[in-house]
């Protein structure tokens, strides 16, 4: 079997001492795009191959030998000035470090794809949350409205309470009103009476002047009494002991009438019987 070109620079790399980054850095490509090129995912150029020759010290006839690119390594049909050449080799390696760039970015490119695609997953796994989310809301919304229903119809009800509650309340006002009136016609008759109340406090006052007064007469009278009393103590004695000397003295001058009378009588009785005698006679 042919060798692979990329196996006789693996070994003349070696040889040599050096490795394929520094063959990369020397072509001014990067290393994945070099090993692409000597693996044959990529065309090898011409002006590459003479130019990893050049690197690797070796004869392109030599270095190509009996490998599958040997044929980069016959001579040219034409003879091809060193400046046109050179011109060439510059430009092929200016596209091949253009190339170089646009894998690097085409790379890059395949990174932001496979973190979009990343992305994407995410996105879908989110979408499948959000569908069942979006599930979960609908059934969580069916029972709101359920709910709502529920709370409308008890609104309702409220709603009849509160009507009933606000004709209470009017009813209640109007009788609020009413107290008010009563409770102002109250208020005024309570400043009559507050006026009457003085009026009477007024009275009041002068009153316990008045009993004052009385009082200190009452007590002025208290002692006259209690002195008349005493003095009304010794005439009834007085007079008690006057009445019994009286008595004693009436029944003295009674007897004495008795005895006056009973005189009398004796006499008139004598004197009868000697008129008697005188008619007789």
């Amino acid at each position: 079997m042919t060798p692979r070109f990329h196996e006789r620079v693996r070994q003349l790399l070696s040889e040599r001492g050096k490795n394929q980054a520094l063959l990369a850095e020397f072509l001014k490509v990067s290393s994945s795009h070099l090993s692409r090129v000597l693996t044959g995912e990529r065309p090898l150029e011409h002006a590459i191959f003479l130019a990893i020759a050049e690197f690797l010290d070796s004869a392109p006839a030599d270095l190509a030998a009996g490998t599958e690119v040997e044929d980069l390594a016959r001579p040219a049909g034409a003879v091809v000035q060193r400046d046109t050449y050179e011109d060439l080799l510059h430009k092929l390696q200016e596209a091949t470090r253009r190339l170089a760039e646009m894998e690097s970015e085409l790379v890059a490119e395949r990174e932001r794809r496979a973190l979009a695609d990343s992305a994407l997953a995410e996105s879908r796994q989110a979408s499948e949350l959000a569908q069942d989310a979006a599930r979960e809301a609908s059934n969580q919304s069916a029972r709101e409205r359920e709910a709502r229903a529920s709370a409308e119809a008890r609104a309702a009800g409220a709603e009849a309470q509160l009507d009933a509650s606000r004709a209470t309340i009017r009813t209640r006002e109007a009788e609020l009103q009413r107290v008010r009136g009563e409770l102002a016609a109250c208020q005024k008759q309570g400043e009559r009476y507050a006026a009457q109340v003085e009026g009477l406090g007024r009275e009041t006052a002068g009153l316990r002047r008045e009993v004052a007064r009385l009082t200190e007469h009452l007590a002025a009278a208290n002692r006259a009494v209690a002195q008349n009393y005493d003095a009304y103590l010794q005439a009834e004695q007085g007079r008690r002991a006057l009445a019994q000397r009286l008595q004693a003295q009436q029944q003295t001058a009674t007897a004495a009438a008795v005895f006056t009378g009973l005189i009398g009588l004796g006499a008139g009785l004598l004197g009868g019987a000697g008129g008697r005698r005188d008619d007789d006679e």
